[in-house]
């Protein structure tokens, strides 16, 4: 039995909101841990998305579990407003951390 024109319609309409909506709110794993950083260091946490921003807190090399505090545009489709860096909460202290340091964490506390 072929499918109306209709039918067709619907199932792709429903398709496609479904989708952008799994999308739209795709924005990134729910924590991050640390890697990359030596094991006598510790990574900065800035208060803004800068190197030069002032140091608001540190995180040890081996952490786990920080946070990722969603401040990307309102769709993925936009460019990060600050690339390369990230927005976090580890303990009590949100800022923000080069990203390059940090990689999806798997067990989210």
């Amino acid at each position: 039995m072929p499918l109306s024109r209709a039918r067709i319609t619907a199932f792709l309409a429903a398709f496609l909101i479904i989708a952008s909506t799994a999308w739209a709110s795709a924005d990134g794993p729910d924590c991050w841990n640390v890697k990359g950083v030596a094991s006598n260091d510790t990574l900065n946490i800035r208060a803004k998305p800068s190197s030069k921003a002032a140091v608001v807190g540190t995180i040890p090399p081996d952490a786990k579990s920080l946070g990722n505090v969603d401040d990307s545009p309102d769709s993925d489709m936009t460019p990060p407003a600050h690339p390369g860096w990230c927005k976090i909460k580890y303990k009590n202290v949100t800022g923000w951390v080069a990203c390059k340091f940090l990689e999806t964490g798997d067990q989210c506390e």
